[in-house]
Order: C-alpha cells, then sequence, then structure tokens
C-alpha cells in the first residue's frame, strides 16, 4: 500500500511525519530538504529520528569543493552542508553508469569517509543473477578501501542480456567470460574517473567465477595494479564442472576422499562438453601484477589443491607475482 505526505520546513513536524510513516511503511522515502540552503532540514530530521548525530565528512567535502573548483565556481559556506553525515558512518556513495560493449551498466562507488583511503577496487561477482551488493562497500571501507559494486549485465538496472543456468544458457563459455571481462575493466575505467581516488591503486576483488574473469579484465586494463580473489578457480572450467560432479552433492566429501582419490576420479569422467574450455593460466602467464588467492580447504565447488598447483607452477615459471 502506498501513502503520501507533506510537510513544511519544521524541524518537528518532519521528525513526527517521519516517525509516523515508519510506523506504517517498511520503506519510506523523502525528498527535497538536502540542498545546502538554510530550510533544507531533512537531514537533520533524519539524524533525529535515528537518534544519530551529524558530522562532516572529510572525502565528502573534498568531492563538494572540488565540484565547484572543476567549474571555476564559487562555493559558499552553505554547500559544505552537503557534505553532512551520520557520525561514525564508513562511506559515502553514489549510484554510476558506464557502457559496455555498448551497453549501460549501473553500480555503486564507496568511498571511505571515516579511515585515509589506502586503495580502490571494483568487485566482481560470481556465477548467478546477482545485483550489486548494497552492504558489500561498508566493511572494506573501514580499512580504507574505495569499491564499486555494479548490477550485473541483465540483471537489476543494468541493460544487455544475462547469461546463466536460470535462463537456459551457458555462463562459462568462453565467450560469456570475456564479455564480463569487458564489463569489469569498463567498471575500473568508471571507477578511475573519481577524483578523490587521484593517484590511488586500483585493482579488482572478486569471488568464485571471477577467478576466471578478473585475469582476463586485468589483461584488459592497464589501470589494474592488483587482484584478490575468494575461492578463485586456477583451474579450466571443464576441471571445475568435473570436481563439481564428483564432490559437489556430498556435504562430507573431503571427510572420505583424499587428493588422490580426487584425482583418479576426475581423470575418469569423460569430457563431452560442446562448449570450448576456458584456462584462466593462459591471462595469468601474461600479467604483471600482484595477486592474493584465499581458498577454504573443503571447498566442494573448487578444487583447491589443483588450483594451488597451478598457481605454485606458474611461481616455478617465473611469474612470482
Amino acid at each position: 500500500r502506498l501513502y503520501q505526505g507533506r510537510v513544511g520546513d519544521n524541524l518537528h513536524r518532519i521528525v513526527e511525519a517521519v516517525r509516523a510513516a515508519l510506523g506504517r511503511a517498511s520503506v519510506v522515502i523523502t525528498c527535497g530538504g538536502l540542498g545546502p540552503t538554510q530550510d533544507g532540514i531533512t537531514r537533520e530530521a533524519l539524524a533525529r529520528v535515528m537518534g544519530v548525530e551529524l558530522e562532516r565528512e572529510p572525502d565528502a567535502e573534498r568531492m563538494v569543493v572540488e565540484h565547484f573548483r572543476a567549474r571555476g565556481r564559487q562555493m559558499s559556506a552553505n554547500n559544505l552542508r552537503q557534505a553532512e553525515g551520520t557520525k561514525g558512518a564508513a562511506t559515502v556513495h553514489h549510484d554510476v553508469s558506464f557502457v559496455s560493449q555498448g551497453v549501460t551498466l549501473r553500480g555503486t562507488v564507496y568511498i571511505p569517509s571515516r579511515a585515509p583511503i589506502v586503495a580502490a577496487a571494483v568487485w566482481v561477482d560470481g556465477s548467478g543473477e546477482t545485483k550489486r551488493n548494497p552492504g558489500l562497500g561498508e566493511f572494506p571501507a573501514r580499512s580504507g578501501l574505495a569499491l564499486l559494486t555494479y548490477d550485473k549485465r541483465g540483471v537489476g538496472r543494468s541493460g544487455g542480456v544475462y547469461a546463466g543456468p536460470e535462463v537456459g544458457t551457458n555462463n562459462v563459455s568462453v565467450e560469456n567470460l570475456t564479455l564480463l571481462a569487458d564489463d569489469a575493466a569498463a567498471a575500473l575505467r568508471s571507477l578511475s574517473t573519481e577524483r578523490v581516488l587521484h593517484g590511488i591503486p586500483l585493482g579488482f576483488i572478486g569471488a568464485s567465477q571471477a577467478g576466471w574473469i578478473i585475469p582476463l579484465a586485468a589483461l584488459k586494463s592497464h589501470l589494474a595494479r592488483f587482484m584478490l580473489l575468494f575461492s578463485g578457480p586456477v583451474e579450466t572450467t571443464h576441471e571445475e564442472v568435473f570436481f563439481e560432479q564428483v564432490a559437489r552433492r556430498d556435504p562430507e566429501f573431503w571427510g572420505h576422499h583424499s587428493d588422490e582419490e580426487v584425482q583418479k576420479m576426475m581423470s575418469g569422467i569423460r569430457d563431452h562438453f560442446a562448449w570450448r574450455d576456458f584456462d584462466p593460466r593462459a591471462a595469468l602467464s601474461k600479467l604483471k601484477i600482484p595477486g592474493l588467492w584465499i581458498f577454504g580447504g573443503r571447498d566442494r565447488e573448487v578444487y583447491v589443491d589443483l588450483s594451488i598447483s597451478n598457481l605454485n607452477a606458474l611461481i616455478a615459471a617465473g611469474h612470482i607475482n
């Protein structure tokens, strides 16, 4: 059910109106009263409702100042009211859009407001119809990491066509992985235009399927300075599917199977796939940037021992990053 109301520029009445709205709805949307003028008191009213204080956020202040400086315009002191946020908040954030292969993708950039910015990254999702994660930017921001997270193509507010088993298509084909890498590289270009991040190291962070996407994206982008992957496979797409067929259905799989047994089991599976295999090592062997992989020892989707073995082989071959 939709409710609508109008309130004048009176702090007490706005507070009461918001409290009443929260009592009858799970989502409350306000508009107006966020500008730099003295009668823009919505932020103060919302802070009072939440029982928090407002304070000037240094990074937000720099962004406001830079906005006027870049346009050659005089800034009044009142404009700095727009750099105020709730006390203790980890980030300031804003929505962005960027184009990849003729398609507009949309996401959100989270900028640390409490800690000094030490790095910035694009978050690359794993498989699935995933939208940007609003809470994802808060935790790393506490350590000074700015983050861009975006709706995957064909999902949420991003254009394009989603590929995946949910819609009867292959999301790990070479063609789709290459397209998703193009998207990630375009996201990094977008992130690099944030003025507050000038001179800050940029990179990619992701999980699962991102282990195939990020090395390709890093090859496509001269901006990338690092990679961080959680359970990112360093095995071919066919090998990963083989391993899932062996291990995924048994929650206690690693409790009664050794690595030697798994190798024998996998060698007995016939490669019947009609789609081309993809090996991330082809891209990894060409990269000159540092990467960190974090694995779980009892993973039943990524063959961790094989991935670590492949990483060690790359290091032994001189790819020490």
